[in-house]
């Protein structure tokens, strides 16, 4: 993708500035050339070495800078809000696939494919459907977040044998179900990504068909005026990411919407400290989100934000 490039040109660039700084400071120094300032009168107001003069607008370039990283995030309470909307999609994605996961299991939805690639197309179809405001935002966040995850994993370490597809695969099979499901009114929102005329049009003739066959399934099993809020739990372990989980509400509204099933057995929604991702157990019926999957979604917002402001 054009902006991951653009992450990797921003590095070099970055080195290049510092040599040219280096070069700049030796040729300055070995020289010993000097200036000197008058007025209109042409009288000596001030003279000295260049060397210092160039030492002091470093200096000044410095402190600008340094002050401009300190007001950055150092923890996630002090997170920009650009970033924090940045983690808020992605998990809020990642939540409707787990749900998914739950959904296939407790309701007996038959699994005749990768069960990954459903999860995916369920969490996609939902918030299509079902948060279609933030529709656009949360799904090209998560594309994002796959794309830059691709970006870090040079082809040849590829896991090609495991139950995920490759990240990029799933970025844009996911870009092009939202895209596909309304052509008309999302036309404008995914140029960016590079698809051609005949990718478009195999989408638009695609996707309504997957949407429309997830939509008999939501109906059957989902009820906007019966909630079912006794079935659900929500439960935070001891992360130091608590509080910051908890203001973005995150876990609460996927407990509200999944309420809204006629769900055969109680399910719990987990905040817990370990370093897997997120799972949904089949035995013990709960949807646990991992912190450290947050911090990685943390991270990638800070990159994602820095290049693409």
């Amino acid at each position: 993708m054009d902006f991951l490039r653009f992450l990797d040109f921003m590095v070099w660039v970055t080195k290049l500035i510092i040599l040219v700084n280096l070069a700049l400071a030796y040729i300055l120094s070995a020289i010993r050339l000097r200036y000197t300032v008058v007025n209109f009168n042409g009288n000596i107001l001030f003279e000295g070495n260049m060397l210092n003069l160039y030492k002091c607008i470093n200096a000044v370039c410095c402190f600008l800078l340094i002050s401009s990283c300190s007001s950055q995030v150092k923890t996630p309470k002090n997170m920009s809000f650009g970033d924090a909307e940045f983690v808020e999609s992605v998990i809020t994605h990642v939540l409707y696939h787990e749900l998914g996961h739950a959904v296939f299991r407790e309701f007996k939805i038959p699994v005749l494919a990768n069960e990954e690639n459903m999860a995916d197309a369920f969490a996609t179809a939902y918030i299509v459907k079902y948060d279609r405001e933030n529709a656009i935002d949360i799904v090209t966040r998560r594309a994002l977040s796959w794309m830059l995850e691709d970006s870090e994993v040079e082809p040849a370490n590829y896991d090609l044998m495991g139950e995920h597809e490759l990240d990029i695969r799933r970025a844009y099979r996911t870009l092009c179900q939202t895209y596909g499901a309304d052509p008309a009114e999302w036309e404008n929102y995914f140029t960016w990504v590079g698809f051609s005329e005949n990718d478009l049009n195999g989408c638009s003739e695609t996707s309504p068909a997957v949407e429309e066959e997830w939509q008999r399934i939501f109906s059957g099993i989902r009820s906007d005026s019966k909630l079912h809020k006794d079935l659900i739990n929500v439960r935070y372990g001891n992360s130091h990411l608590n509080d910051y989980v908890k203001e973005l509400g995150m876990l609460e509204r996927l407990a509200e919407e999944a309420s809204k099933f006629n769900w055969p057995n109680s399910i719990e929604i987990y905040f817990s400290v370990c370093d897997g991702g997120a799972y949904w157990s089949k035995q013990y019926r709960i949807i646990t989100l991992c912190d450290r999957y947050v911090e990685r979604f943390i991270e990638q917002g800070k990159k994602i934000n820095k290049f693409t402001k």
